[in-house]
């Protein structure tokens, strides 16, 4: 009786421990997504035949899992315009797709995540513009095409992790994604495109690579920024690059050339520029409205200055220069508005120069009050 009983007892063991097993694998099984049927989808072959490419998505369902294969070949791209305006709210991309044509998502308002395959080489224009609900992305390393405006106005995309190598991408990336606040930059960029971050409201400081050479126009126009380290190496500032941004003091590296027009107009917090010993060009407005700034002072190397750099600048008392005077600038502000042309400078302030100087006159030069210091 005893030995039944034991018996029983571990067969009872055996049954509960095959069971859970079973539940454990069934759990495994139910964990792997599962893709959408193909009637989901409308698509075409690509041009060599080789491959499919998804063209519409037709399906109701909010959560899409785009197939690897349909009529036994591999989804290789996603076309353009193919998602556009949906409301879908997850996409997962095969392993497969290696393009995300243009506009492929545009103002999917409702898409808050998106799985990005590791083989994935291009992504063009304007192919995540306006996804709203989106709120970060990781780009695989194997992205090798990434154009213009492709997250522009992804109004709640707090981070993006870049490329480690990409060394150029399109204008307006990421352009006012007003809670951005977290960017990764690729390790080899050289130029930050126009308008790449212009509106970032929440992006407060950024490290620049040290491949970079030029901040493109407006690559930062009206952002939060509060911080940027500029690497050595970077030669040329251009047109409204931070302008209206949040900088106290700015420090620019030995490399830096030129500063373009309008370069950090309207920088209202800004206190104190220190300028490399490379400097030549300051064009026009380059400081206008940076109404913190009390003193400045240019390096020897200074060839052209436009006497509009500093308009509006109410409380710059000083600007002094170690070298020869520079040659006013051809303000390329005024230049091109024949509407402008002639108006007054509205520094107040007054020139300081060393005894001995070139090209300077007492006691003005060019209707600015000058000294000797």
């Amino acid at each position: 009786m005893k030995k039944a009983v034991c018996f029983l007892f571990a067969l009872s063991l055996l049954i509960l421990c095959a069971c859970g097993e079973t539940t454990e694998t069934t759990s495994d099984v139910s964990s792997v997504p599962t893709a959408n049927p193909v009637s989901d989808f409308e698509y075409a072959e690509t041009d060599d035949g080789d491959g499919i490419v998804v063209t519409s998505y037709v399906g109701e369902s909010t959560d899409v899992v785009i197939p690897e294969t349909i009529d036994g070949k591999p989804v290789t791209e996603i076309g353009k315009n193919a998602f556009a305006y949906t409301q879908v709210e997850f996409v997962s991309l095969p392993e497969t797709v290696t393009a995300i044509r243009e506009r492929a998502f545009y103002e999917c308002s409702a898409l808050a995540a998106i799985d990005l395959p590791s083989g994935l080489k291009q992504i063009d224009k304007a192919a995540f513009r306006k996804c709203t609900s989106l709120r970060s992305i990781v780009l695989p390393d194997s992205l090798e095409e990434l154009g213009g405006a492709a997250f522009d106005s992804c109004t709640a995309l707090e981070s993006a992790r870049m490329p480690k190598s990409l060394p150029e991408f399109g204008t307006d990336l990421f352009a006012d994604c007003a809670s951005l606040r977290d960017v990764q930059l690729p390790e080899d960029v050289e130029i930050i495109p126009n308008i790449c971050f212009f509106g970032c409201k929440s992006l407060k400081e950024i490290q620049l690579p040290p491949t970079v050479k030029e901040i493109g126009t407006s690559a930062f126009s009206c952002s939060g920024l509060e911080r940027a380290d500029l690497p050595e190496g970077l030669e040329k500032i251009s047109g409204s690059a931070f302008n209206e941004t949040c900088f106290q003091t700015v420090s620019l590296p030995e490399s830096v050339k030129v500063i373009d027009i309008h370069a950090f107009y309207g920088c209202k917090q800004l206190r104190s520029v220190t300028f490399g010993n490379a400097l030549e060009v300051v064009d026009g407005r380059a400081f206008a409205y940076c109404t913190a700034l009390t003193e400045v002072t240019f390096p020897a190397s200074l060839r052209n200055l436009s006497l509009h750099a500093f308009d509006g600048c109410d409380a710059l008392t000083a600007v002094k220069f170690e070298g020869d005077a520079p040659a006013p600038q051809t303000d390329s502000y005024y230049d091109q508005d024949t509407d402008k042309a002639g108006i007054p400078v509205t520094f107040s302030g007054t020139f300081y120069y060393h005894e001995g100087a070139e090209g300077f006159t007492s006691p003005t030069w060019n209707g600015i009050p000058t000294e000797v210091w």
